[in-house]
């Protein structure tokens, strides 16, 4: 069940049965690509994915093609979606739900997906580091739009890593070739979360075995190896200035990292 909510009553405005089985992931559509704010897509359990309409209360598109339980889609910043299954395999759709490529390198299911363009799309036009207002949706629209292509015009093609139970990555252009770019080693067990910086510098992955890795987010280059949890790290997320790091641990804590070339734990 899919349900969307009022931020500022905390009442449920909408009520859809979603998917026949429970759904893994949820992602907003980039409010560059659509001024309405109204479409969002779900991934779940029983191999599908669904984009939905919020204002219309209704399933635009489903699309199939995996085999396997889906555990992660993204909605890019180019329009394009994204979702990694337990089939072994990412699959890239256009936003009418055409089957654009299948992309094939991993050993095993699919756990995490990170896109060079979250962090610009997820925040669309707001700045978090000054404090701003809009007059419209149009204008808050045209603020986004102008962001994305800001940031799109200093960077290389939008790049996607995967993470894997099979204890690699992959890094692709997924929009350029269906073919890995590079294959990431290094963690000894399951990957369960990988997240780019805000700028796109950096990407780093949170692994069962204890450990945070950090990668060059233009060439995957590896960097440095985070430790200091005891137990599996399910979580990482980047501060707005892209200058620290948090992780969260099976442990029950939360370590905070200074990610400044010398990549120093800060603070737990």
């Amino acid at each position: 069940m899919l349900i969307a909510w009022d931020p500022l009553s905390g009442k449920a405005c909408a009520t859809l049965k979603a998917h026949s089985k429970f759904i893994s992931h949820i992602c907003w559509e980039p409010l560059h690509r659509n001024a309405a704010g109204e479409r969002l897509v779900t991934c779940s359990k029983d191999s599908l994915v669904k984009i939905w309409n919020l204002r219309t209360k209704s399933c635009e598109k489903t699309l199939a093609g995996h085999v396997g339980s889906i555990e992660c889609v993204l909605w890019s910043g180019e329009g394009i979606l994204y979702s990694a299954s337990r089939d072994r395999t990412i699959k890239v759709w256009d936003d009418g739900g055409k089957l654009i490529r299948t992309l094939q390198g991993h050993a095993h299911r699919v756990n995490t997906l990170a896109l060079s363009s979250d962090y610009i799309c997820r925040t669309g036009p707001f700045d978090p580091m000054h404090y701003q207002t809009y007059t419209s949706s149009n204008d808050a629209y045209q603020i986004a739009v102008q962001k994305y292509n800001a940031f799109k015009g200093a960077l290389e093609p939008e790049r996607l890593v995967s993470g894997s139970d099979d204890c690699t990555l992959i890094f692709w252009h997924p929009l350029v070739s269906k073919h890995p770019i590079k294959r990431l080693t290094g963690h000894q067990l399951l990957i369960n979360h990988i997240a780019f910086s805000p700028d796109a510098r950096f990407f780093c992955s949170a692994s069962f075995d204890k450990k945070i890795k950090l990668w060059d987010g233009k060439t995957a280059d590896y960097l440095v190896t985070l430790t200091g949890h005891v137990g599996a790290v399910y979580r990482v997320a980047w501060s707005a200035d892209s200058r620290h790091l948090v992780s969260a641990s099976k442990d029950s804590t939360v370590k905070l990292w200074a990610v400044d070339g010398s990549q120093k734990k800060e603070s737990c």
